[in-house]
């Protein structure tokens, strides 16, 4: 967190600032055996969403580029529907299982226009 944070608030080539952007996705690889914290993976990742005149292809070349060194990069996405669960603070492992169960109870009800995809 603390790299892209310090990226977004000025470290950076151009020491530009950003506004702070939601959401915030962070991912690890499925532990089927649930054998690794998640605070112990160490291939898990977190992204920001740049904010809004960077999205883009042509865009994205005129955003501040990272610091050598400091473990950020950038990457241009296609558009993507996701649906998200909003909460702060930091998701342990036991938090985000919990956050997960919540979000695909959510996704699997009759209600919901939203249906859960594997990964």
């Amino acid at each position: 967190f603390g790299a892209l944070a310090g990226y977004l608030f000025g470290k950076n080539d151009q020491s530009t600032a950003m506004k702070m952007t939601t959401p915030v996705f962070t991912t690890a690889p499925v532990d089927v055996d649930r054998t690794t914290p998640y605070e112990e993976k160490s291939d898990r990742r977190m992204e920001f969403v740049l904010p809004s005149e960077y999205w883009g292809s042509a865009n994205l070349e005129k955003a501040p580029l990272p610091l050598e060194g400091s473990g950020v990069t950038l990457q241009n996405r296609d558009a993507e529907d996701r649906a998200v669960l909003m909460f702060s603070g930091y998701a342990s492992s036991k938090e985000a299982r919990k956050r997960m169960k919540q979000l695909l109870t959510a996704l699997s009800s009759k209600k919901s226009r939203w249906k859960p995809v594997p990964n």
